[in-house]
């Protein structure tokens, strides 16, 4: 149970984060504070009248820890990181379900299995994260083989976003990656569903992108910028591969999923 005196303190500060709009005058957040606003999170989505919202727009949380060794979900549904600087952190299970993540900083973060459906990143800087795998799977490349541990995107909002070298192993049903750049980036293993619309890479960079070995049945590509990147044993609906076809994506070792007596199959081109 916390005691009031340090949810009155907590909510006080609280306060004093939302009134840093500007990135010059960001507030540093300590990990105390962190974990007070996160307690005052959870009672704020109870219901309870002396819970609040984590407000922690245009703060600086960098390096801070977000529950890298909890056994629960982190969860921090509709709390508000805009423009926040978020880079270096690290959690597990984190629960950011509807939350307000543009422009911020999460560069070089590490997040096991994060749930972003529904959340807003748009032109967020996530350069060099680590998302969706365990640090032992990032060494030795074998994320595949955990399949707990994805990066969970549903309608999530990411245009504009920088994943540029970032290694993200994840779950996308129809999200907007419009104008985003994954130059140089991991996506090895992940699944893209949704409707036939869904996961719209419409203007965005995939140079030396890797889609190694994922499943992709819902995407499109207008106008994006496809150079060097590597679909080798990806499972791929037909129009899909055609769309890559057209872009002069190299086919050889790209699978594409085709019906038979059985159901789907994959089958190279």
């Amino acid at each position: 149970m916390i005691a009031r005196r340090s949810i009155l303190a907590a909510g006080v500060a609280l306060a004093a984060f939302h009134k840093s709009p500007k990135r010059s005058s960001r507030r540093r957040v300590t990990q105390g504070e962190l974990e007070e606003a996160k307690a005052l999170h959870g009672l704020w989505l109870e219901g309870k009248s002396y819970g609040q919202r984590a407000n922690f727009a245009y703060c600086d949380l960098s390096g801070l820890d977000f529950g890298s060794t909890a056994e629960s979900q982190v969860v921090l549904r509709n709390a508000d990181f805009t423009g926040a600087d978020l880079s270096g952190v690290g959690g597990n299970d984190v629960n950011f379900h509807h939350a307000s993540l543009q422009y911020a900083s999460l560069v070089s973060s590490h997040f096991k299995s994060p749930v972003f459906s529904n959340a807003v990143l748009d032109g967020a800087d996530c350069r060099n994260v680590h998302w969706g795998c365990s640090e032992k799977t990032i060494r030795v490349n074998l994320c595949e083989e955990d399949a707990s541990k994805n990066a969970v995107f549903m309608n999530t909002s990411l245009a504009g976003t920088n994943f540029d070298y970032g290694r993200v192993k994840g779950y996308f049903y129809d999200c907007s990656f419009s104008s985003a750049s994954f130059a140089g980036a991991q996506l090895s293993w992940s699944h893209f569903e949704g409707p036939v619309d869904g996961n719209r890479f419409d203007r965005a960079k995939l140079i030396d992108t890797s889609f190694r070995h994922t499943k992709i049945s819902a995407a499109t590509f207008r106008r994006a910028t496809v150079t060097r990147a590597d679909f080798y044993g990806a499972q791929l609906e037909p129009r899909i591969a055609h769309v890559l076809a057209a872009l002069d994506v190299p086919i050889a070792k790209r699978r594409v999923r085709g019906p038979d007596s059985t159901g789907l199959k994959a089958t190279e081109l």
